[in-house]
Order: C-alpha cells, then sequence, then structure tokens
C-alpha cells in the first residue's frame, strides 16, 4: 500500500474535498483545509499548530505512514548496499517464510522453526531481513 493509499484510506468521505480544496494535503497527511472551519468532516484528527499555522490530519494517520516508512523493522535487499556491514543476528525471508539465524559473509543461515535442520540460503533467495535485537535482562 502507497503512502497516498494510506492518507486516502483515513481521510474516508472526506478525501476529495480535502485534495480538491485550495488547501490539499501535504505528504504526511496534515490539510489547512480542516483547520478553516470545515473539521467537523473528520471526526477525530490532530492538530498541527504554529504561530502561523494549524494543520490537522485523522487519528492514526501518523502510526499508519510510520508503519510504511520503516517496513514493519524489516529491510528490503535490492542491491549490494541493503546488506548488513557485519555478520549479525537476524530474522529473514525466503519465499515469505521466515527464519531465524546468522547474515555471515553474504550467505544467510537459519532455521525456520526452533527444533529444524539448519538451511544454507544464498544472498540470491532472501528478500527481506531485520536485526534481532536481545532482550534485556529483567529489573527485578
Amino acid at each position: 500500500m502507497t503512502r497516498k493509499e494510506i492518507i486516502k484510506l483515513h481521510y474516508h468521505d472526506a478525501y476529495e474535498r480535502a485534495i480538491n480544496s485550495d488547501y490539499g494535503i501535504d505528504k504526511n497527511g496534515f490539510s489547512d483545509f480542516y483547520a478553516h472551519h470545515n473539521e467537523t468532516h473528520l471526526y477525530a484528527y490532530e492538530i498541527f499548530a504554529t504561530v502561523q499555522m494549524v494543520k490537522v490530519r485523522p487519528l492514526g494517520l501518523y502510526n499508519a505512514l510510520h508503519q510504511i516508512d520503516n517496513n514493519n523493522g524489516w529491510i528490503k535487499i535490492q542491491n549490494e548496499g541493503d546488506f548488513p556491514p557485519s555478520p549479525i543476528e537476524c530474522m529473514f525471508i525466503v519465499h515469505n517464510e521466515i527464519y531465524s539465524g546468522w547474515y555471515t559473509l553474504r550467505s544467510f543461515n537459519g532455521r525456520l522453526k526452533p527444533n529444524s535442520i539448519v538451511t544454507n540460503f544464498s544472498i540470491e533467495m532472501v528478500s527481506h531481513y531485520m536485526h534481532m535485537k536481545k532482550p534485556k535482562l529483567p529489573l527485578y
């Protein structure tokens, strides 16, 4: 889903009115349209205000845009620069299956399930990866 589709989804029926108004909607989903006494068309919204302007956007739109921007934490592998610079423990995707394991020296090796056999994968087979963060120790 694109940013534009997410913004349109959150504005519901008011999207066309806002986008075609003199105020429009910016890339972060804010619009001056609703700040000019048109806000009754948005049921719940957040306000961004400075001395010069007041902009609003539907509640929940920030989180939706943040998720698409960070791809839920997954790094898409499109070229050489997308690989980690050093060996890491990670989760990675091969043919829509999630494996846990390691990236070392231009290859991935990991398990699909905790007790499954470790399998080696070439870098061409992996579409995404995510760094695995070790949990912090409990406080008490």
